[in-house]
């Protein structure tokens, strides 16, 4: 059957992975502010025992520009999970499609692989965008067997990035079955296709103590809903204990970490970060000469 990556390719995104998780100093993850991020998170921790110290808090869809730098060489061996990174020699794996029309050299973006979604720029490629959660994304790179996984774990699974939401929508469903396919995840289906699908995931979410409905996003260490004020590792404990993970333990000392080729927007990155209305505005006030790299770190030691 016809998979994403033939052995061969396989092997070498692998063995990109390994290289920077077994070579690079002090190699940690840096994720996106979601669900799917912490997943991406403790799936790495899980298998690598590689832990998470950053949180990229903006739009992970406005990506990170390719001219990103740092005075601190530590930066540059993050992983960075489910966050479009461009600058070669920096790692990330995301499935998201990038404003720039050249894929980053050391991005694993799964796109990119697929002939009907690589090329931005062609009219009606969005709809064959890969729909799932980065998580799935990952579980296939690292060979991870999801038939192994109870219905429950499957539920978080596919509730990530609402993937179920995209699967239910007959417009997205086709596109949806040809990537589980592509990852050997035909699994899922019979899952998705659960009468009380949609009950089940409620139920959950209130187990987990997620929001009732809507995106859900971390900041600060504070798990954001209008339903519960779970902190970021309340929500992470109940992750790895659904998944059957080992414990993924966050520093506790916060802290912002920023670059910037802009001085006089230094001062109220925060309020930039706080929406994409705002974070698009300033951009347009600085005439166009943005922000290069902006992230809130979570830390023990200086990066």
């Amino acid at each position: 059957m016809e998979q994403l990556l033939n052995e061969k390719e396989l092997k070498e995104v692998q063995g990109k992975i390994k290289f920077n998780v077994y070579f690079k100093e002090g190699a940690r993850t840096t994720i996106h502010n979601d669900i799917d991020g912490l997943l991406c998170g403790a799936l790495f921790n899980n298998i690598f025992d590689i832990k998470i110290n950053g949180i990229f808090n903006l739009n992970s869809q406005a990506n990170m520009d390719s001219t990103i730098h740092s005075e601190n060489k530590k930066i540059l061996n993050n992983i960075f999970l489910d966050c479009s990174i461009l600058k070669q020699g920096i790692l990330s794996i995301d499935h998201h499609y990038s404003k720039l029309k050249a894929w980053g050299k050391d991005s694993i973006n799964c796109n990119k692989y697929n002939h009907k979604s690589k090329d931005i720029d062609v009219y009606g490629s969005f709809l064959h965008k890969m729909p799932m959660g980065n998580i799935l994304w990952l579980m296939y790179l690292l060979q991870e067997d999801i038939s192994k996984y109870t219905y429950q774990q499957q539920l978080l699974l596919i509730m990530a990035d609402s993937f179920h939401i995209n699967y239910l929508n007959s417009r997205y469903m086709q596109n949806c079955i040809d990537w589980l396919k592509l990852f050997n995840m035909e699994c899922l289906i019979d899952t998705l296709n659960k009468p009380s699908l949609l009950k089940d995931i409620e139920e959950l979410k209130a187990q987990l103590g997620f929001s009732g409905n809507g995106y859900q996003v971390f900041s600060g260490g504070v798990f954001k809903s209008h339903q519960t004020s779970k902190t970021t590792q309340e929500v992470l404990n109940n992750i790895t204990e659904l998944m059957g993970w080992k414990e993924c333990k966050l520093p506790s000392f916060f802290y912002v970490h920023k670059f910037s080729n802009s001085k006089q927007y230094s001062s109220n990155i925060n309020s930039i970060m706080a929406d994409k209305y705002n974070f698009t505005s300033a951009i347009r006030e600085i005439g166009r000469n943005p922000i290069m790299y902006v992230s809130r770190y979570i830390g023990t030691e200086e990066l």
